[in-house]
C-alpha cells in the first residue's frame, strides 16, 4: 500500500499515509551517484515540517566500542536526507528522529546516544549569519513506543511475520 513502508528486516512497518507526502528508498535513488550519501529510512512531510526518520532495531546488545562509529553514521543519514530535500526544493522546517528499538536500550542509553549525535548535527553551524535558513529544527532519539505516543498519526508496528 502506498505510504505503508516495511523496514529492511521486515519486522516493522510504518504507516505514513496521513503525511502530505512520504518517501522511502533513498538508497535506491542514490545509486545514481554510486551511493556515496547515507540515507534515512523514511521521510514524512506534515503541515508544519518534514520528518527524517531513521529506524534501527537492535536484535543483539549494541557494543559500546562501536557506538562512536554508529553515531557518526546516524548523523550522516541526516546530511544525506537534507541533500535530497534541498534537491527537491523542500524548505519546511526539518526534524530528525532516530528510532532505536531494542530490549537492551532504556531511556538513559538513548539519552547518551542523543548527546553523542547532537554535536555532529548542524545546530551550531546554523547560528552563523551567512546561513540563511534553519538546517535542523529538532533531533530526537526514541523507542517505538515513544514514537507512537508522539506521532500517533504515523504508527510504527511489528509485522505479523
Amino acid at each position: 500500500m502506498d505510504g505503508i513502508y516495511t523496514e529492511e528486516n521486515s519486522r516493522y512497518q510504518i504507516d505514513l499515509r496521513k503525511a502530505l507526502s512520504s518517501t522511502e528508498g533513498l538508497h535506491d535513488k542514490y545509486k545514481a551517484i554510486s551511493n556515496t550519501l547515507n540515507d534515512v529510512d523514511w521521510i514524512a512531510e506534515t503541515d508544519d515540517g518534514i520528518i527524517l526518520i531513521e529506524f534501527t532495531n537492535y536484535t543483539e546488545k549494541p557494543q559500546p566500542n562501536n557506538a562512536g562509529a554508529k553515531h557518526e553514521q546516524i548523523a550522516k543519514k541526516y546530511y544525506g536526507g537534507m541533500f535530497y530535500l534541498m534537491a527537491c526544493d523542500k524548505t519546511k522546517p526539518i526534524d530528525f528522529v532516530w528510532i532505536a528499538e531494542s530490549p537492551f536500550l532504556d531511556s538513559a542509553v538513548r539519552k547518551r546516544y542523543y548527546s553523542s549525535i547532537i554535536s555532529r548535527l548542524p545546530f551550531e553551524l546554523q547560528k552563523n549569519q551567512e546561513i540563511k535558513r534553519e538546517l535542523l529544527r529538532k533531533f530526537q532519539v526514541m523507542s517505538v513506543s515513544e514514537w507512537n505516543k508522539q506521532y500517533p498519526q504515523f504508527p510504527l508496528t511489528q509485522t505479523m511475520s
